[in-house]
């Protein structure tokens, strides 16, 4: 059985040791663990936008343990509460997961079985969950009206100077514009593809009448362009809750092995990937159980797999291959179709 802590580091990295999660959650103003407000008891942990912020989109909140969904709730939106004068916003949603322990004795070969759950509440509502690629960004960069030109000659360089733009902030939030094509423009010699975005974050006033003053209208739902550059935009791919689906179909984003059976290895007690059985092209449709997920090692990691049915792209008119095997199917490797779901089970 693999267990981990709930959640990540803000660079995407396990934590070095419970005390370093500690550390981190014990700056949240209430829900601490083993007694909460008022001393009294609270069984669990609170991970909020205070402590951990990067858990509502980068990297969210896991099982603690292999396991499965057996209950859950999950409502369109938040709910309100009103106390004293105020309307308060909260969430009842909820994930229940069974987690099946077994060791086995080397010498006697008596097994060591039992079942525990874990819980996970005021969850995210279906509506608030990021729907789109968001771009963040990772230091100051420029926003503007209009693309500077690509491979300008003197007069268009000293046009080009005199476009409005404005700085936007480290940790801007960002929304492509997939209607709008990219285009070619250059800054400071180097060429660069310009993308149109939407502005997500909320920007303070000072900065809204600096960039007016500039030229840039940089208000919460303003479309701006920007140089599209690794070095300073990052892009975050939607993370919705694939535990509330049954069967899955996804596509595959790059190229990838399909392999058989998994294999015991007896020595480590890991469950090996099966051998390379096809080579499962970029566009690969893919289909399967959501429920029924299994953690693979291939050389010195472990990584998510399914039993999948697979479809390959077809070419010149031929129906591309189909078949099952076991694939990766971790976010980074697949696009996954999500339509809302059932709000419980």
């Amino acid at each position: 059985m693999k267990f981990a802590f709930p959640i990540l580091t803000a660079k995407g990295e396990e934590f070095k040791d419970v005390k370093a999660l500690t550390a981190l959650i014990n700056g949240e103003k209430s829900g601490h663990y083993l007694l909460g407000n008022h001393n009294k008891w609270h069984g669990g942990i609170h991970i909020s936008d205070k402590s951990a912020p990067w858990c509502k989109d980068k990297y969210p909140v896991r099982a603690i343990a292999d396991g499965k969904v057996v209950a859950f709730r999950m409502m369109k939106d938040y709910l309100t509460s009103e106390f004293q004068g105020e309307s308060l916003r909260y969430s009842n949603c909820f994930c229940l997961v069974q987690h099946e322990y077994c060791e086995i004795n080397a010498e006697t070969k008596a097994k060591n079985e039992f079942t525990f759950y874990s819980l996970y509440m005021h969850l995210l509502p279906w509506d608030k969950y990021q729907s789109a690629e968001k771009l963040v960004l990772k230091k100051g960069w420029n926003a503007r009206n209009s693309v500077p030109h690509a491979n300008p000659d003197a007069e268009q360089q000293r046009v080009d100077a005199a476009l409005p733009r404005f700085t936007l902030p480290k940790d801007t939030e960002l929304e492509m514009d997939s209607s709008t094509p990219s285009q070619k423009g250059s800054v400071g010699g180097k060429e660069y593809d310009f993308i149109k975005v939407t502005i997500k974050s909320k920007l303070s006033n000072a900065q809204m009448k600096e960039a007016e003053k500039a030229g840039v209208l940089v208000s919460e739902g303003s479309s701006v362009w920007i140089a599209n550059s690794p070095d300073a935009v990052t892009y975050i791919k939607p993370n919705l809750p694939t535990w509330l689906y049954d069967q899955i179909d996804a596509e595959l984003l790059t190229n990838m092995a399909g392999r058989a059976d998994p294999i015991s290895d007896d020595k480590s007690g890991r469950l090996m990937a099966g051998n390379k059985s096809v080579s499962l092209p970029a566009g690969t449709k893919l289909q399967y159980d959501a429920h029924q997920l299994e953690f693979h090692w291939i050389g010195e990691k472990a990584r998510k797999m399914a039993r999948c049915k697979y479809v390959m792209p077809s070419g010149d008119g031929v129906p591309g291959s189909c078949g099952i095997a076991w694939v990766c199917v971790e976010d980074e490797f697949i696009k996954a179709k999500m339509l809302p779901p059932l709000t419980s089970r």
